[in-house]
């Protein structure tokens, strides 16, 4: 049962520029006429047909079925635009409904460039390898600002992207981008070292294929970042807030189990990860096990959507956590406090 607020009725829940509602006016028009097509499948990671509803629109009051499989826990758009009707969209409409106004991709590169300094130490603290002269690529690289920290540290890059003005601005910046996908990567004759996926797994049709042509291309000791918004890191972000997570160009809404599910099916093993969602993985077997989170996700947003309405009961939360975390520091003194109070604050 989709709860009232999340029912289909063109409404935004986010302030919405002249520019970005002509746009969106733009898509729905498409949806009407049936130039964008909508096409069902079946879950991602189990192959069930087993779904709960969660929305019917976006943060944009744009229609889009969101639902939860019953079998494994995959959150997913469902039914989706079918490819061809993707790639219009993404071509005509989303960057303006994504970002809008004049100087958006300066403020874009800007963004980049920052989340790839923070990218560049996560790499540097969670894996062997030495950042350092080594070949990185980026699919979805946007303008390229994060491959700038990799090519100042003295690493040969390569950024791809469907995004002809967001390709060329980069090229100004003096990176080496090219537009398009991985095609372009698999024509390199060198394999690379690490591979990142920074806010585009979430976008893939297909995210399995995808990443199993992604561990083909990479060297035997290489790694892969994958960066999504994650579904379960709502009490800190989207202001705490479901359907403003929500967004009808993202394909899957992932947590970092069924993140990890679809990776594993690739042959990518977790190294590191969080329900942020800040992952690495390796190359390795691939596995068709899966782990359920179909109860403790919905248990999850239950739990978020309450505290949206009472914004007290995240106070009181905190609050808890903090008071356990005072007992511990208290009884321990240890240098494994940090850690037990990490572990409480992700119960």
């Amino acid at each position: 049962m989709v709860e009232k607020r999340f029912i289909y009725d063109k409404k935004a829940c986010i302030k919405l520029s002249d520019e970005q509602k002509n746009y969106i006016r733009k898509v729905e028009e498409k949806i009407s006429t049936d130039e964008y097509k909508f096409e069902k499948k079946k879950c991602h990671i189990c192959s069930s047909e087993e779904f709960s509803h969660l929305s019917e629109k976006d943060r944009y009051g744009l229609e889009m079925s969101v639902v939860i499989c019953k079998n494994c826990g995959l959150v997913q758009t469902n039914p989706r635009m079918d490819e061809l009707s993707y790639n219009k969209f993404y071509k005509n409409e989303y960057r303006s409904i994504y970002e809008s106004g004049d100087d958006a991709i300066e403020k874009e590169f800007e963004k980049e460039i920052n989340r790839g300094n923070e990218i560049f130490k996560y790499i540097t603290e969670n894996s062997k390898i030495d950042l350092h002269g080594k070949f990185v690529v980026e699919i979805g690289t946007g303008a390229g600002g994060i491959l700038k920290k990799f090519q100042d540290e003295g690493n040969r890059i390569l950024g791809v992207d469907f995004g002809q003005e967001y390709i060329e601005f980069g090229i100004k910046n003096n990176l080496n981008l090219k537009v398009g996908s991985i095609e372009i990567i698999e024509q390199e004759e060198e394999k690379p070292d690490v591979v990142i996926l920074s806010h585009v797994v979430e976008h893939f049709l297909e995210p399995i294929e995808m990443l199993t042509k992604i561990k083909k291309l990479l060297k035997r000791e290489g790694i892969v970042y994958v960066e999504v918004p994650g579904i379960k890191n709502l009490e800190n972000s989207y202001q705490q807030d479901l359907l403003k997570y929500l967004q009808n160009a993202h394909v899957f809404h992932f947590t970092l189990n069924t993140l990890e599910n679809c990776c594993k099916r690739a042959g990518l093993v977790l190294v590191k990860g969080n329900e942020v969602i800040n992952s690495l993985f390796k190359s390795g077997e691939k596995e068709n096990d899966f782990t359920s989170e179909y109860n403790d996700t919905l248990r999850y947003l239950e739990k978020i959507e309450k505290i949206r309405k009472n914004p007290m009961d995240s106070t009181k939360i905190k609050k808890g956590i903090l008071s356990r975390a005072v007992n511990i520091l208290e009884k321990t003194k240890t240098k494994d406090t940090i850690k037990k109070i990490y572990r409480i604050s992700k119960d």
